[in-house]
This record gives C-alpha cells, sequence and structure tokens, in this order.
C-alpha cells in the first residue's frame, strides 16, 4: 500500500477524503516524436480512469490513473478560480523488504565547483537495500530503479512546463517507503516562487512508473 494526496495552503486534498465519483475506464492515446532518445517515434497507450475525492470541507480534487501494458501513471488537479500554494504532497512508492535499487543522490544545492550543484553528477549507488538512507537531507534524483523479485521499477516524473517545481525522492525511505521530495529553499530563481504557486486550476506533473524486465 503507498500513499496518495495533495497538501495546499487552502486545504487538505490528502487527508478524510471521500470519494464522489469514478469516471469510466477510457482508451488514451498519444503519439509525439522525441529529438533524442532510443526511439523517435513513440506511440503511447493506455486505459485512464479519473477519480473525484472531497476533503471534509467540500473541496474537491482529481485523481487521474492511467495504466498501460509496462506501467503506470498518475497525476492530481484541482480546479477553480483562485490562489492555489503548494504546501506538500504525501504521494509515497513502497517496496518490499527485500527489493533493491539503483540511486543516484541528489547533491545539496549552492555546493561543488562554483557553487552550481545541483549538477546530478554523483555516483549511483547500485544494489543497494531499499531503505537505505541517502547521503545528505537533499535526498535522491529522477530517474530511480528498482528491483523487485523479477521486475523492475524505473522511477520518474514527466509532463513538467515550468508551472510546478521539479521534484525528488526524500532522503527518508524507512521501511523501504520512498516519498516525494522537495526542492530546498536555496534552488529558487530570484524573483521566482520555490513551490508552485498558481492563480486557477492546479496541476501536477506525472509521476510515472515504467515496469517490467530490465530489458524492456
Amino acid at each position: 500500500a503507498s500513499r496518495l494526496g495533495l497538501q495546499l495552503e487552502q486545504g487538505d486534498y490528502a487527508n478524510g477524503l471521500k470519494l464522489l465519483s469514478a469516471s469510466p475506464v477510457e482508451a488514451h492515446r498519444e503519439q509525439y516524436t522525441l529529438a533524442a532518445g532510443k526511439k523517435s517515434r513513440v506511440d503511447y497507450r493506455a486505459n485512464e480512469q479519473t477519480f473525484t475525492v472531497a476533503n471534509a470541507a467540500g473541496q474537491k480534487m482529481t485523481v487521474t490513473l492511467r495504466a498501460s501494458n509496462d506501467g503506470l501513471a498518475l497525476r492530481y488537479a484541482v480546479d477553480g478560480a483562485g490562489r492555489k500554494t503548494f504546501k506538500d504532497e504525501l504521494t509515497s512508492f513502497a517496496f518490499p523488504a527485500e527489493a533493491r535499487a539503483w540511486l543516484q543522490p541528489m547533491s545539496v544545492a549552492k555546493t561543488g565547483w562554483k557553487r552550481t550543484n545541483p549538477s546530478y553528477e554523483e555516483h549511483y549507488q547500485a544494489d543497494i537495500a531499499v531503505g537505505t538512507k541517502a547521503p545528505s537531507h537533499a535526498g535522491w534524483v529522477f530517474p530511480a530503479l528498482f528491483r523487485s523479485g523479477a521486475n523492475w521499477v524505473a522511477l520518474t516524473e514527466a509532463g513538467m512546463d515550468g508551472r510546478f517545481h521539479a521534484s525528488r525522492l526524500a532522503s527518508d525511505s524507512t521501511g523501504g517507503t520512498y516519498r516525494i521530495g522537495l526542492p530546498e529553499a536555496s534552488e529558487v530563481n530570484t524573483n521566482a516562487h520555490l513551490l508552485a504557486d498558481v492563480y486557477g486550476p492546479l496541476t501536477t506533473p506525472w509521476p510515472v512508473l515504467a515496469i517490467g524486465p530490465l530489458k524492456g
């Protein structure tokens, strides 16, 4: 079992939620071209379902899930006018105790050569036990790779368009449960917000889990 949930300054969408409705399962298809990588043309197909929940104050959030032959993805959306200021995210990914991990530590911001970190140049820690604490409070970077039995799980995020902050995995993964981590205060751009802060609808990026044999 893994937690879901979003917390904004204007409302708690992680605790005491009530399921209001679930959409029919619908086929989703996207075709696009990549500028670089192992495959130039991508034909993505998945089954999609959206769940609408409400908290004790009656505020609504939708959770959209997509399941395909080789993985799954999810995202949250809070509609309506007004300001929406991100506070925390409770999304977690719980692995069994015997699972193994291949993770790159997140370097502490404003350290290293000319204080340019995070530069994503740290050495991966290979084949470590899940639950191993990150070397620093900064956590682990995406993508992260895990093996559980015969299956591998590549964990990352997608759908970044500049309206939402980039994430990572938190440093504390006690019991093999990895939570979404947040950027450090020193990573904020000049005169900008550190965390998502919008007027109108707020939609998160997609946490993506590619699941299957290592070759896949």
